[in-house]
């Protein structure tokens, strides 16, 4: 199709066959099981009609069909294995806010807008709605323009405001440096959003880093730490008396199978002691700086200012966040989280209802779990 050329394995073409005999993959009824045997079945006859593709396999004598459109939509050549990946739009505090910014009612009645809302979260890690619910639960309805909210440690919402008993950096008056949210967790909260119900008189604003920016100067400046950050595993800890155990030794940075940025897990005041072979620990730790250092300089930051019924809805494995000190006691913001896979669901689905087949097919960062 559109004049391109594509190379298929025939095992590829028979373990894709999803036949009625066969049984399809969109559900738990797949007959076809793969083996050392079908290893050795060969295409007997292969025929092309301009748009449907058959193929007659020996020894069974099995017949398969492919659709042109279908064979266009799953092929596998770099080129086409590269737009199936959306790229990440990398921030400094340059950014200009306006383009990540979105108004709730229009989001809430326009589903094309929650696309490119949808869009823009995974381009750019997060985006700010503004002029929605400002009572307080009302971060749930921010929250489920992106999917279905999940209930956490702390119920399905948090409040972060210095009355709460809780006792969480969040819950303070200091300034919170740039962090991802339950780094210690072995799958830290997904999509995140954070709304305001009050902001305090002075200070108390929300900071950005885009740790994929970050990271990828990292590697450009010192591939070594790199590698170093992304092979071995960090070590973090929550505990709470004898109640409460949380660890997790997982790499700062995570990686996909095409060796790109695929999360970051960086937590620094969970951060425990390292558990690294000596001849690593030195070159380890000089990268771990390096990288904090980064996340610490304002050139890397942007921060926002959110008033009542204003939220940023944020994926917590890219953006680091974190707050400016304030000693306005009323301050009054409520955060609350959607599982990474029912955020992507919600946008396969929504991509698909418009229409928009190749995003519905587009493959989306695992984040920083393995």
């Amino acid at each position: 199709m559109n004049g391109d050329r594509s190379f298929f394995h025939h095992v590829w073409l028979r373990d894709c066959c999803y036949c009625d005999e066969c049984g399809d993959c969109h559900s738990s009824l797949r007959r076809y099981v793969p083996g050392l045997e079908s290893l050795s079945i060969r295409p007997q006859s292969v025929k092309w009609d301009g748009s449907r593709l058959t193929v007659e396999w020996k020894p069974d004598a099995h017949r398969s069909e492919f659709s042109g459109e279908w064979l266009y939509t799953f092929r596998y050549d770099d080129k086409a294995r590269a737009v199936r990946r959306p790229d990440s739009t990398f921030w400094d505090a340059l950014l200009s806010l306006d383009d990540v910014t979105f108004d709730y009612a229009l989001v809430s009645r326009d589903d094309q807008i929650r696309l490119k809302l949808h869009q823009c979260l995974i381009s750019h890690g997060f985006v700010i709605v503004q002029n929605g619910p400002s009572s307080a639960d009302g971060v749930l309805s921010f929250a489920e323009l992106v999917g279905e909210v999940e209930q956490s440690a702390y119920g399905a919402v948090f409040d972060l405001t210095p009355g709460n008993a809780v006792g969480t950096a969040g819950t303070t008056l200091r300034a919170v440096p740039p962090h991802s949210d339950e780094a210690f967790a072995f799958n830290p909260p997904g999509i995140e959003t954070l709304a305001c119900v009050q902001p305090a008189d002075e200070g108390g604003d929300s900071i950005l880093v885009d740790g994929f920016r970050i990271a990828q100067k990292l590697r450009g400046d010192s591939p070594t730490g790199f590698d170093l950050l992304a092979k071995w595993n960090h070590h973090y800890v929550r505990r709470h008396g004898d109640t409460l155990d949380q660890r997790a030794h997982m790499p700062v940075i995570a990686l996909d199978d095409d060796g790109e940025i695929s999360g970051i897990r960086l937590h620094t005041r969970a951060s425990a002691p390292l558990d690294l072979p000596e001849h690593v620990m030195e070159n380890y730790l000089h990268a771990y700086h390096r990288l904090c250092a980064m996340m610490m300089a304002p050139e890397n930051q942007i921060k926002v200012r959110l008033d009542s019924g204003d939220a940023i809805i944020f994926d917590n494995h890219r953006a680091l966040h974190s707050r400016t000190e304030f000693s306005d006691r009323r301050r009054f913001l409520q955060i609350c989280s959607v599982p990474r896979e029912k955020f992507h669901q919600e946008y396969r689905l929504l991509a698909a209802r418009l229409g928009h087949t190749a995003a519905a097919n587009s493959v989306l960062r695992a984040g920083a779990c393995r």
